[in-house]
Protein backbone atom coordinates (compact mmCIF):
# COMPACT_ATOMS: atom_id res chain seq x y z
CA UNK A 1 0.00 0.00 0.00
CA UNK A 2 1.40 3.55 -0.75
CA UNK A 3 2.03 6.06 1.96
CA UNK A 4 0.94 9.24 1.43
CA UNK A 5 4.37 10.28 2.19
CA UNK A 6 5.60 8.16 -0.82
CA UNK A 7 3.40 10.57 -3.24
CA UNK A 8 6.63 12.49 -5.32
CA UNK A 9 4.62 12.68 -8.23
CA UNK A 10 1.83 11.54 -11.60
CA UNK A 11 3.32 8.51 -11.69
CA UNK A 12 2.24 7.57 -7.70
CA UNK A 13 -1.24 8.97 -8.30
CA UNK A 14 -2.15 5.55 -10.51
CA UNK A 15 -1.12 3.02 -7.49
CA UNK A 16 -2.53 5.77 -4.75
CA UNK A 17 -6.28 5.56 -6.98
CA UNK A 18 -5.68 1.51 -7.53
CA UNK A 19 -5.42 1.18 -3.52
CA UNK A 20 -7.83 3.73 -3.18
CA UNK A 21 -10.78 1.26 -4.94
CA UNK A 22 -9.38 -1.60 -2.42
CA UNK A 23 -9.92 0.04 0.16
CA UNK A 24 -13.33 1.16 -1.08
CA UNK A 25 -14.14 -2.59 -2.31
CA UNK A 26 -13.30 -3.86 1.37
CA UNK A 27 -15.11 -1.36 3.60
CA UNK A 28 -18.22 -2.13 1.37
CA UNK A 29 -17.34 -5.79 1.68
CA UNK A 30 -17.12 -5.57 5.36
CA UNK A 31 -19.50 -2.79 6.85
CA UNK A 32 -21.89 -3.38 3.95
CA UNK A 33 -21.99 -7.03 4.02
CA UNK A 34 -25.20 -9.11 4.65
CA UNK A 35 -23.87 -10.57 7.71
CA UNK A 36 -23.64 -7.21 9.86
CA UNK A 37 -26.80 -5.28 7.76
CA UNK A 38 -28.30 -8.97 9.78
CA UNK A 39 -27.09 -7.80 12.72
CA UNK A 40 -27.34 -4.26 12.58
CA UNK A 41 -31.34 -5.00 11.63
CA UNK A 42 -31.61 -7.28 14.91
CA UNK A 43 -30.04 -4.55 17.14
CA UNK A 44 -32.26 -1.66 16.06
CA UNK A 45 -35.44 -4.49 16.35
CA UNK A 46 -34.27 -5.33 19.97
CA UNK A 47 -33.37 -1.26 20.99
CA UNK A 48 -36.92 -0.80 19.63
CA UNK A 49 -38.91 -1.86 23.07
CA UNK A 50 -36.37 0.34 24.99
CA UNK A 51 -36.90 3.39 22.56
CA UNK A 52 -40.81 2.93 23.28
CA UNK A 53 -40.88 2.49 27.29
CA UNK A 54 -38.05 5.94 26.96
CA UNK A 55 -40.58 7.49 25.09
CA UNK A 56 -43.65 6.71 27.60
CA UNK A 57 -41.67 7.79 30.17
CA UNK A 58 -40.56 11.28 29.18
CA UNK A 59 -43.63 11.70 27.98
CA UNK A 60 -44.67 10.88 31.22
CA UNK A 61 -42.36 13.85 32.98
CA UNK A 62 -43.47 15.93 30.53
CA UNK A 63 -47.13 15.93 30.88
CA UNK A 64 -46.77 15.32 34.80
CA UNK A 65 -49.41 11.67 34.70
CA UNK A 66 -49.42 8.17 33.73
CA UNK A 67 -49.46 7.21 30.38
CA UNK A 68 -51.89 4.93 28.93
CA UNK A 69 -53.04 5.36 24.99
CA UNK A 70 -55.88 7.23 25.28
CA UNK A 71 -54.60 9.66 26.56
CA UNK A 72 -51.50 9.88 24.59
CA UNK A 73 -53.90 10.36 21.86
CA UNK A 74 -55.33 13.25 23.48
CA UNK A 75 -58.79 11.96 24.02
CA UNK A 76 -60.97 14.03 26.32
CA UNK A 77 -62.85 11.36 28.17
CA UNK A 78 -59.31 9.64 28.76
CA UNK A 79 -58.65 8.94 32.29
CA UNK A 80 -55.96 11.31 33.87
CA UNK A 81 -53.78 10.10 36.74
CA UNK A 82 -51.72 12.24 38.01
CA UNK A 83 -47.77 11.35 38.65
CA UNK A 84 -46.50 10.73 41.91
CA UNK A 85 -43.00 11.95 42.97
CA UNK A 86 -41.45 8.77 43.09
CA UNK A 87 -42.70 7.84 40.12
CA UNK A 88 -41.02 11.16 38.67
CA UNK A 89 -37.84 10.19 40.34
CA UNK A 90 -38.21 6.23 39.08
CA UNK A 91 -39.06 7.67 35.04
CA UNK A 92 -36.07 9.96 35.27
CA UNK A 93 -33.31 7.73 37.02
CA UNK A 94 -34.44 4.96 34.12
CA UNK A 95 -34.19 7.42 31.43
CA UNK A 96 -30.22 8.54 32.78
CA UNK A 97 -29.39 4.95 32.91
CA UNK A 98 -30.45 4.02 29.36
CA UNK A 99 -28.95 7.62 28.34
CA UNK A 100 -25.42 6.33 29.72
CA UNK A 101 -25.76 2.17 28.50
CA UNK A 102 -26.57 3.51 25.00
CA UNK A 103 -23.79 6.39 24.74
CA UNK A 104 -21.34 4.14 23.33
CA UNK A 105 -23.08 2.07 20.78
CA UNK A 106 -24.56 4.93 19.63
CA UNK A 107 -20.81 5.83 19.38
CA UNK A 108 -19.55 2.94 17.85
CA UNK A 109 -23.31 2.57 15.43
CA UNK A 110 -21.66 6.12 14.29
CA UNK A 111 -18.20 5.10 13.77
CA UNK A 112 -19.12 2.26 11.88
CA UNK A 113 -22.13 3.49 9.83
CA UNK A 114 -20.76 6.44 7.70
CA UNK A 115 -18.69 5.91 4.79
CA UNK A 116 -16.15 8.12 5.57
CA UNK A 117 -15.16 6.05 8.87
CA UNK A 118 -15.97 3.06 6.79
CA UNK A 119 -13.22 3.79 4.42
CA UNK A 120 -10.55 4.80 7.38
CA UNK A 121 -10.97 1.63 9.24
CA UNK A 122 -10.49 -0.35 5.82
CA UNK A 123 -7.56 2.10 4.81
CA UNK A 124 -5.94 1.16 8.30
CA UNK A 125 -6.39 -2.53 8.73
CA UNK A 126 -4.95 -3.29 4.70
CA UNK A 127 -2.33 -0.56 5.94
CA UNK A 128 -1.39 -2.55 8.79
CA UNK A 129 -1.35 -5.32 7.22
CA UNK A 130 0.63 -4.20 3.95
CA UNK A 131 3.44 -2.98 5.82
CA UNK A 132 5.84 -3.74 7.90
CA UNK A 133 5.86 -3.11 11.66
CA UNK A 134 8.78 -0.64 11.71
CA UNK A 135 6.50 2.06 9.12
CA UNK A 136 2.92 1.52 10.62
CA UNK A 137 2.66 4.19 13.34
CA UNK A 138 4.58 7.12 11.82
CA UNK A 139 2.39 7.52 9.05
CA UNK A 140 -0.77 4.93 9.38
CA UNK A 141 -2.43 7.18 10.39
CA UNK A 142 -2.42 10.20 8.63
CA UNK A 143 -2.30 7.54 5.02
CA UNK A 144 -5.88 6.18 6.44
CA UNK A 145 -7.63 9.37 6.64
CA UNK A 146 -5.81 10.11 2.78
CA UNK A 147 -7.55 7.39 1.28
CA UNK A 148 -10.39 7.59 3.53
CA UNK A 149 -11.43 10.88 1.97
CA UNK A 150 -10.46 9.83 -1.50
CA UNK A 151 -12.30 7.11 -1.13
CA UNK A 152 -15.20 8.87 -0.03
CA UNK A 153 -15.16 11.22 -2.52
CA UNK A 154 -15.52 8.69 -5.03
CA UNK A 155 -18.32 7.01 -3.68
CA UNK A 156 -20.11 9.98 -3.41
CA UNK A 157 -22.97 9.63 -5.73
CA UNK A 158 -23.48 12.23 -8.47
CA UNK A 159 -25.83 14.51 -8.66
CA UNK A 160 -25.89 14.25 -12.13
CA UNK A 161 -27.69 11.55 -13.41
CA UNK A 162 -26.34 9.01 -16.49
CA UNK A 163 -30.02 9.09 -18.77
CA UNK A 164 -32.04 11.62 -19.05
CA UNK A 165 -35.56 11.57 -16.56
CA UNK A 166 -38.57 10.44 -18.23
CA UNK A 167 -41.82 12.94 -18.37
CA UNK A 168 -43.22 10.74 -15.82
CA UNK A 169 -40.08 11.01 -13.57
CA UNK A 170 -40.20 15.07 -14.18
CA UNK A 171 -43.92 15.24 -13.22
CA UNK A 172 -43.41 13.23 -10.17
CA UNK A 173 -40.42 15.91 -8.73
CA UNK A 174 -42.96 18.71 -9.75
CA UNK A 175 -44.72 20.06 -7.02
CA UNK A 176 -48.81 20.17 -7.71
CA UNK A 177 -50.28 22.40 -9.78
CA UNK A 178 -52.82 24.87 -8.01
CA UNK A 179 -55.73 25.36 -9.46
CA UNK A 180 -57.60 28.78 -9.56
CA UNK A 181 -59.17 29.22 -6.29
CA UNK A 182 -56.74 27.96 -3.75
CA UNK A 183 -57.55 24.23 -4.37
CA UNK A 184 -54.90 21.83 -5.01
CA UNK A 185 -56.73 19.26 -7.28
CA UNK A 186 -59.52 21.19 -8.62
CA UNK A 187 -61.76 18.80 -6.36
CA UNK A 188 -63.40 21.56 -3.96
Amino acid sequence: MVSIYELHGWSDVVPWLGWTLVVLATGKALFRSFLLEELRTRWKQKQFAKQQEASKRSWEIKENRRWTAESARGEAQATHIPLTPQRKDENIAWLRKAFETTLRFRILNYFLSCIACQSFWAALGIFLCTRSVEVWWPDAFLSALAYSATASLAARPSSRSALPLSPEEQRRQQPPARQPGGCLHGDC
